[in-house]
């Protein structure tokens, strides 16, 4: 209860902006609360599979996402309570310019003129009062604003602007006389005391901002385990799809297991690769995993099948066996074939190629990947992944696997007789 005592905010005196802050509040209550939900059918499921580091996570992260509901439900219930008295209301609200003073800001002198505001609260003796300060220009702006959104509005004059740097003393006081009868007229208006632009001229307090992303309990859970997934994602956005997909996996989890995904063999080489397998990293394993589907999974699949379809179109085809006969069966000398042949290198020039090749892998792939998976694993998965490519003996015998494959899918009569050779 002491935490929770700490985290809620008692409303400023003049906040005319209590409504909005509300609204963020409860709706920040109705997102954590659906959390809860995804944590605990996330619980459930990891208790039902034996994980237990997984449970500790989400019990920790559980407890988390409780504390601020909590925290936020007593916030909300302290701004309901006082939402009715931080309203601007004819009748209830009074307004006086007792002063206007000097003031020089940067050596350009002006008068400020000070406003003070008297709110009648419901069940108390005496009301609450505020104090702003604004030029004769915020005056001449919100009168431009409150004529551009209430067009019919009338019998609410500004006093005129006078030319000058400053206004002599009688001239300043009949300027003031004017704008508190211009404020009082506002004020005795309903359709004026519901403006935005005067609630954001006569409050104590700015408009809220836009409530940012958080990460929500996706950051809580990666928080506990010691790992960021902000740099996974690199866009708060996306944190909250990944909050989207594991709601949709623990809703469909009582049904039939959902059909693998084109990408879900790119997500296992990537996992495989950079040592994402450890059980410290499932929920960046399953992030990264969520993020390939709805990232690239569209964009590689359409290029992948792109690519065999143009391998297997007939003039691509035709080329290639006019290029494979050229090369099992010369022409006669003067009757070249369009497939020249290789250029050679040396042993010199091959070994300098792939030292060249290794050093840039080893540079560029550990400073893109660092955030996502980590330097260390950025560079053991890009160490891997070059002395991968450069074995000659493992790539030899991959691609001598798939010649096989690609000659028993289109000459299936003679598998009989590869099996026997075999």
């Amino acid at each position: 209860a002491l935490v929770i005592g700490r985290a809620v905010a008692t409303p400023a005196p003049g906040d005319l902006f209590l409504d909005e802050r509300l609204a963020q509040v409860a709706q920040a209550v109705a997102r954590t609360t659906h959390q809860m939900a995804i944590v605990r059918a996330l619980m459930r499921q990891a208790a039902a599979r034996h994980r237990a580091h997984e449970q500790r996570v989400l019990r920790a992260s559980y407890g988390a996402l409780r504390r601020e509901a909590l925290a936020g439900a007593q916030q909300q219930r302290v701004y309901e309570a006082a939402a009715a008295d931080h309203v601007l209301a004819p009748g209830r609200t009074r307004v006086h310019i007792p002063r206007a003073v000097e003031a020089d800001d940067d050596g350009a002198p002006h008068v400020v003129y000070l406003i003070e505001l008297q709110q009648a609260l419901a069940g108390a003796a005496a009301p609450s009062g505020w104090v702003v300060a604004r030029r004769f220009r915020e005056f001449f702006a919100l009168h431009r604003e409150l004529r551009a959104a209430l067009p019919d509005m009338r019998g609410h004059e500004l006093p005129a602007r006078t030319q000058g740097l400053l206004l002599r003393p009688l001239d300043v006081e009949a300027r003031r006389r004017g704008l508190e009868a211009y404020l009082q007229a506002l004020l005795a208006d309903p359709r004026a005391c519901g403006a935005h632009a005067l609630r954001r001229f006569l409050s104590s307090a700015a408009p809220p901002a836009d409530a940012p992303g958080d990460g929500g309990w996706m950051q809580r859970v990666c928080k506990t385990v010691g790992d960021d997934i902000g740099p996974v994602t690199g866009a708060e956005s996306m944190l909250e799809i990944i909050v989207q997909e594991l709601g949709a996996q623990v809703a469909m989890q009582q049904g039939p297991e959902p059909a693998p995904a084109f990408v879900d063999p790119l997500s296992d080489l990537f996992v495989e690769v950079f040592g994402l397998k450890s059980r410290r990293n499932w929920l960046r394993r399953q992030a990264i995993s969520i993020l390939l589907r709805h990232i690239v999974g569209g964009a590689v699949e359409r290029r992948v099948r792109d690519a065999v379809a143009g391998a297997v179109a007939d003039s691509l085809v035709s080329a290639l066996v006019a290029n494979l006969r050229g090369s099992l069966w010369p022409a006669p000398r003067g009757f070249p074939t369009k497939f020249q042949g290789f250029r050679s290198r040396s042993a010199e020039q091959a070994a300098e190629t792939e030292k060249r090749a290794r050093a840039q892998v080893l540079w560029y792939v550990p400073r893109v990947l660092a955030a996502m998976v980590g330097r260390k694993n950025a560079r053991d998965g890009a160490a891997l992944l070059i002395d991968s490519v450069q074995s000659r003996r493992p790539n030899l015998s991959l691609a001598l696997a798939l010649f096989d494959a690609v000659v028993v899918a289109v000459f299936p009569e003679i598998k009989y007789q590869m099996d026997n050779f075999t």
